[in-house]
């Protein structure tokens, strides 16, 4: 083949000395250059007698606080902290350039990074944010997640996690209902008629009351408190049947409260200051 050719070719030219292959000591660190467009290669990580010349590293972690824990161990006065918030990304420099017009320049090479990572209670909840369920399923998903509902006391018209539970639950699956119209009420809660066939037999009208709003207590990002969700409650009668879904408000701005948050968490972890942008 032409590549074995090639090959037995090169090694011919280092026995012949045409091709030589130079070793240039320079402590602390040696190099080879090896002819022929090959690449300018360190050989630091051979050098096993001796502990390595610098120190490198690409560490990531979870939380605020191991990143804390992690930088301010390694850090010196031209470490520096880069944030993204499109990726919800934290980058500490440990080995950053040195300060000043004649600052030596430092190769970069050792960093922790911090990739806030969501929980699985926001990802329940924004996962079915503005999915339409049948009313059956709709009360499954809310009796599952029913502690994450939460009613301030200075906050009368959203609904505590009690009624939640028992809108969700008025109408039983084993009946056959059908839903007629609905009746935006005064309080500005909303009131579904319906009535219902048992046994080939229409029995009364009834009424159901739908809160318009409630709200969520859940944590976005791990390891970070709990922050305050609204979501608008909304139905859909189609065919005499109902669907009920949630429609979660303000959730990029909730996303960008809680980045810079974690922004002012990390500097009370480091005392150094967080420059949005990348390095």
């Amino acid at each position: 083949m032409e590549s074995d050719k090639q090959a037995l070719e090169y090694v011919a030219g280092l026995a012949t000395g045409q091709n030589q292959l130079q070793v240039h000591a320079n402590e602390p660190e040696h190099f080879a250059v090896v002819p022929k467009g090959a690449e300018l290669v360190s050989l630091a990580q051979f050098q096993f007698a001796e502990p390595p010349v610098r120190k490198t590293g690409d560490v990531k972690v979870r939380d605020v606080k191991s990143f804390g824990f992690y930088f301010t161990r390694f850090f010196d006065e031209h470490s520096m902290i880069f944030a993204n918030p499109k990726e919800f990304k934290f980058v500490g420099m440990l080995d950053y350039h040195e300060a000043g017009s004649i600052g030596e320049a430092r190769r970069k090479r050792h960093k922790v990074t911090l990739q806030l990572e969501t929980t699985e209670r926001w990802k329940t909840w924004n996962g079915k944010d503005k999915t339409p369920m049948p009313q059956e399923d709709f009360a499954t998903f809310i009796e599952d997640n029913l502690a994450d509902i939460y009613a301030p006391d200075d906050e009368p018209t959203l609904p505590p996690a009690a009624v939640m539970l028992e809108v969700s639950r008025s109408l039983e699956a084993s009946t056959n209902y059908n839903f007629k119209q609905a009746t935006n009420l005064k309080n500005g809660q909303r009131q579904i008629q319906y009535s219902e066939t048992i046994n080939g037999s229409a029995a009364p009208n009834g009424d159901m009351t739908i809160p318009d709003e409630f709200m969520l207590r859940i944590p976005i990002f791990l390891n970070q408190p709990v922050v305050h969700v609204r979501c608008r409650l909304r139905f859909r009668i189609s065919g005499g049947k109902l669907s009920m879904w949630f429609q979660m408000i303000r959730v990029d701005e909730l996303l960008a409260e809680e980045f810079e948050k974690a922004r002012e968490a990390v500097f009370e972890a480091t005392s150094v200051e967080v420059v949005l942008g990348e390095a």
